[in-house]
């Protein structure tokens, strides 16, 4: 899985507010898997810590 895009970011944040459950897990290389639900699925990115940081605010 790639690296999110600085250009999507905002749009992440965003669903992030809006998904049902959501939830990070790290990975061993210092970034973390970031999992949305909305209910019917879920969407899965991979993000920086600084990334994660953004989008929970």
């Amino acid at each position: 899985m790639e690296l999110l895009n600085s250009n999507d970011l905002e749009a992440v944040r965003s669903m992030y507010q809006q998904a049902h459950n959501k939830s990070a897990s790290p990975n061993s290389d210092g970034t973390y898997n970031l999992y949305l639900n909305f209910g019917y699925g879920c969407d899965e990115y991979k993000v920086t810590e600084e990334q994660l940081n953004y989008i929970r605010q």
